[in-house]
């Protein structure tokens, strides 16, 4: 690469990148800066739902074990829940938001963010 304005070398852009992600970790485990993903589940069929309640939970039952979910629960009005998911991107929280059985049944539909919770 040319070294310009605008052009850096491989090597130094690397350096660069790993400098960046040591400043993520740091500010991540240092100073409580997290980044998290809630889903937003809806309820879009009541009956299926309440059908396939137990296998939902234990879906999020196992993630829990394994450290993946920060917090969940549901709406008090019964419209759904709140999934946050404590992964490393916004691909992998996607991709075990999918694989649980209320969105495979299609009982409920999500919203999924990416969010930076910044707790002092």
């Amino acid at each position: 690469m040319r070294k310009n304005n605008f052009f850096i070398d491989l090597e130094t852009f690397y350096i660069v990148l790993f400098c960046n992600s040591l400043i993520i970790k740091i500010l991540i485990e240092e100073v409580g800066i997290m980044i998290l993903y809630p889903a937003i589940l809806k309820t879009i069929d009541p009956k299926k739902d309440e059908d396939i309640l137990q296998i939902h939970l234990d879906y999020l039952n196992n993630l829990i074990s394994q450290g993946k979910v920060f917090a969940k629960g549901p709406f008090t009005d019964h419209s759904g829940g709140l999934i946050i998911f404590k992964v490393n991107s916004l691909e992998e929280a996607r991709e075990l938001i999918e694989n649980d059985p209320v969105i495979v049944n299609k009982s409920r539909e999500y919203e999924l963010k990416e969010w930076r919770s910044n707790v002092e």
